[in-house]
């Protein structure tokens, strides 16, 4: 009888061993790995600090996931039955001075250190972001495709450049609007009708072109024209014509 109980108490010794929460001390990025402080009072309440335990993660074969825990973070550490060396941190966890930043039970949430946030509501279907004085990259090796059942609004408060190295195409429903103090397009310019032919051209302010220019139909004119060389008509000069 006191044999079995002598080893239900080293299994219970154990058993309480295995789950431990402390706090980080030390960082290891390039193994993903940190090491842990716990209060033991074997030690008389000093910090007892394990060997380097990798952090727990989602995958780690073909699909790898990474990110660091911070110092001071507490966490929960499982040990294997042997001893301090053999362990992994299963993760932190939200206390009384590390508040959950999100009050909300359809919301998936990454918040970071200086401010920039991620997060999907799927109850509003609201996918969101933002990046805290910083910027944005996104690199594909093929195509991207963005498509909206609404509209999309894009708004910058320095410059916008879009490169292409073949075609660019828009094409509108109803009315393409481009509204600036100045509009410079260089390269040659060609126009016409929806689904080819003639189309119209009508412009209400001050156009000034460097170049030829060539109109295949009529020009209407309401108001003057002034030449500074030749007006020709039919070979002839209409500049000096005179009824």
């Amino acid at each position: 009888m006191l044999e079995l109980s002598a080893h239900i108490e080293a299994l219970q010794a154990t058993v309480s061993q295995m789950f431990r929460v402390g706090k980080v001390v030390a960082r290891i990025p390039g193994k993903q790995a940190v090491r842990v402080e716990f209060e033991d009072a074997d030690t008389g309440g000093k910090g007892l600090v394990s060997y380097e335990l990798p952090i727990l993660v989602h995958k780690a074969l073909e699909d790898k996931e990474y990110w660091m825990l911070d110092l001071d973070e507490q966490v929960v550490c499982l040990f294997l039955p042997y001893a301090l060396q053999q362990g992994f941190v299963l993760g932190a966890f939200n206390s009384t001075a590390d508040k959950v930043p999100v009050d909300d039970n359809d919301v998936r949430h990454f918040e970071f250190k200086d401010g920039s946030s991620f997060s999907y509501n799927r109850k509003e279907h609201l996918l969101s972001g933002h990046v805290v004085g910083g910027s944005a990259r996104l690199s594909v090796d093929k195509d991207v495709e963005i498509t909206a059942g609404g509209k999309i609004a894009a708004t910058a408060d320095g410059d916008v450049e879009i490169q292409a190295g073949g075609k660019a195409s828009v094409t509108a429903g109803s009315k393409v609007v481009v509204s600036a103090p100045d509009i410079v397009l260089s390269g040659n310019i060609s126009s016409s009708g929806v689904g080819g032919g003639a189309g119209a051209e009508t412009k209400h302010a001050d156009t000034e072109h460097t170049g030829g220019y060539h109109l295949h139909g009529d020009l209407v004119v309401d108001g003057n024209i002034t030449a500074s060389g030749s007006i020709l008509a039919g070979g002839e000069n209409s500049n000096h014509h005179t009824h």
